[in-house]
């Protein structure tokens, strides 16, 4: 009944059965969203603290197996140090992210990755970075590496 409708919203459309399933879903995505975005800052502020150009690495890394879509829309962004005008809002995938960790305790799924990402969310919010693009974890890194 939907599905006419939301093959103009989106690219693709999926059945996923019952009510909520599209919630639990849009979950799994999103925390993939979460640690990705990290783990690109993370991989971006290695290359720089090494000495690396950013936009070499972004290149080499967008070109590997290394590279995830995250990496190819938010790494130009880390690379150029600029994270606006924002994609996602760091302060939307921190809050999705707290939503994701509170549902993966109810139903018992481990989530050892996202957990360690939500410190660095929560830090990076506290200090301020929250309207910008959620690329600014690698500012943040940046600035609060020893």
């Amino acid at each position: 009944m939907a599905e006419p409708i939301l093959g103009h919203i989106g690219r693709r459309t999926f059945y996923l059965g019952e009510f909520g399933n599209g919630s639990r879903m849009k979950f799994v995505a999103n925390l993939l969203v979460s640690v990705h975005t990290l783990a690109a800052a993370e991989a971006h502020r290695l290359g720089a603290a090494s000495g690396l150009d950013p936009e070499v690495v972004q290149e080499v890394i967008g070109a590997g197996v290394g590279s995830s879509k995250i990496f190819d829309i938010r790494g130009p962004m880390m690379a150029s140090g600029t994270y606006e005008p924002p994609s996602a809002r760091l302060a939307i995938i921190r809050k999705d992210s707290e939503i994701i960790a509170a549902h993966a305790r109810a139903v018992g799924a481990l989530t050892p990755l996202l957990d360690a990402a939500l410190p660095q969310y929560r830090a990076a919010m506290d200090r301020g970075l929250g309207d910008l693009d959620a690329a600014v974890l690698h500012r943040h890194l940046a600035e609060t590496s020893p």
